[in-house]
């Protein structure tokens, strides 16, 4: 089986990790050729380390008004002649889709799911439900499947009428890590905050950093100190 594992522009997040995860196929499953191909615009400042690493194939364009990735891509299906498009995040189906469209392909796509899309800037906040809605339309009426990360978005698209059968949970995963830390127990009359996350504007930590002063000031407790770990470099 070949498969065409394709994003549009690389991150450090979830989503990018999952497009990497998922270029390690054919190691799992001799059976399976995967070709993971990143549709790149070039006025991003993003890290493309990860993606030279996978050998991932390049499909340039100038920014994200030009449209030439529509032909490159259909250049690069044929060439690899997919028996499937694996595409991820929230550009991903409708890219998929525009080619099939354009070109009247019939190749099945398969989607990774992670969440509903929210707006990194304020003045992107009016797309947000466009996005959304855009997603459960062509999850319904042209994905084959949907690989899911958890089961709460699994009961989220059930609940907006995306078929059952479409939908498979498949966690994200890391190796078993061995550490001689102690476990750490948290006295209940203490206010304890934690968070995992990579340093991204988009995780919005600079109003977590904010609000932090405004509770203390509204309670008597006392605040254990605040933890902030950067796990953007972990990969599985």
């Amino acid at each position: 089986m070949r498969v065409l594992n394709l994003i549009w522009k690389f991150s450090t997040g979830g989503i990018g990790k999952c497009f990497l995860t998922y270029a390690t196929l054919s190691s799992a499953d001799n059976n399976i050729c995967v070709t993971s191909a990143c549709i790149d615009p070039q006025n991003c400042n993003y890290d493309r380390n990860n993606l030279k690493q996978i050998n991932a194939r390049i499909i340039s364009i100038k920014n994200k008004k030009d449209f030439s990735w529509i032909r490159k891509t259909k250049a690069l299906i044929d060439e690899i002649k997919p028996d499937i498009i694996f595409c991820h995040g929230f550009n991903g189906p409708i890219i998929v889709q525009i080619i099939k469209w354009f070109y009247n392909i019939k190749i099945p796509m398969i989607c990774s799911y992670h969440g509903l899309y929210h707006a990194p800037t304020p003045q992107k906040r009016f797309i947000a439900p466009i996005f959304n809605r855009t997603q459960i339309w062509l999850y319904k009426h042209y994905a084959n499947r949907i690989i899911l990360v958890e089961n709460f978005s699994k009961k989220y698209l059930l609940k907006n009428g995306i078929s059952i059968e479409k939908l498979f949970v498949c966690h994200n995963g890391i190796p078993d890590i061995t550490t001689t830390i102690n476990n750490i127990t948290l006295p209940q009359e203490e206010i304890s905050i934690g968070l995992a996350s990579r340093l991204d504007s988009v995780k919005g930590i600079e109003y977590l950093l904010q609000a932090i002063p405004l509770v203390k000031a509204k309670t008597k407790n006392p605040f254990r100190e605040f933890l902030l770990l950067n796990i953007s470099n972990i990969r599985k």
